[in-house]
């Protein structure tokens, strides 16, 4: 079973504990103490297939920045979260998906990223449009969504996407590997590897001279 590598990503406070704690449990935790870092395992099965989700949920809260760079080397997706009724988080969304560049060293084709707006449920609160969402998520070549952990409203979805999106970068490294030619020996490396046998005395003798009468000559078979 391939297992997936998870990175949830966003401010203190938008969610992200709830919506994996809902995807590995079916309930919503309406209070939790302030997540540091917590690895949950959850199999999944995404369009006929079976995968081990190892899902790193991390904090958000500053003081936890220095260790940012860590959680965020290890990842394969990354669920890039805020909440709608927050503009602030919001907004440290887009240094947050900075941080993530950098630790990746800007390899874009070996990570996947989805923008998801959490708290769909409090629309009479919000204060990021889904315009706004998904201007950020098309930034970034990345799926959008809008969630409620609280209602469990496309909070499946998200993490298909995820796997889904994994699952492309590593076919395209295999196309890419499989289409990449072998290295074999070049003519050169061939022709030294002859002269060498050649003064070594290992050349392939047709016949050795007997006398001073033999004339025959020596044959060396080149490469």
């Amino acid at each position: 079973m391939a297992e997936i590598r998870v990175v949830t990503v966003g401010q203190g406070g938008v969610g992200k504990s709830a919506t994996v704690i809902y995807l590995l449990r079916g309930i919503f935790i309406e209070t939790y103490d302030p997540t540091i870092e917590d690895l949950h395992r959850k199999q999944m099965r995404v369009d006929g297939f079976a995968y081990m989700l190892a899902i790193l949920d991390t904090a958000g809260q500053e003081e936890f920045s220095a260790m940012q760079g860590e959680w965020f080397s290890t990842g394969e997706g990354f669920v890039l979260m805020y909440a709608i009724n927050d503009r602030k988080s919001f907004d440290g969304c887009k240094k947050l998906r900075q941080r993530i560049y950098q630790a990746k060293d800007l390899k874009m084709d070996e990570f996947t990223i989805i923008v998801v707006g959490n708290k769909a449920d409090l629309e009479e609160e919000r204060e990021v449009s889904k315009e706004e969402g998904q201007a950020l998520a098309t930034e970034s070549g990345s799926p959008f969504f809008e969630v409620s952990a609280k209602e469990g409203s496309n909070v499946v979805e998200v993490f298909e996407a995820v796997v889904r999106g994994v699952e492309k970068i590593r076919k395209n490294k295999a196309e890419e590997e499989e289409l990449t030619p072998k290295r074999s020996p070049s003519f050169g490396s061939l022709r030294r590897s002859t002269i060498g046998k050649l003064s070594s005395g290992r050349g392939d003798d047709v016949q050795q001279p007997t006398n001073g009468k033999d004339k025959t000559k020596k044959f060396c078979t080149l490469l």
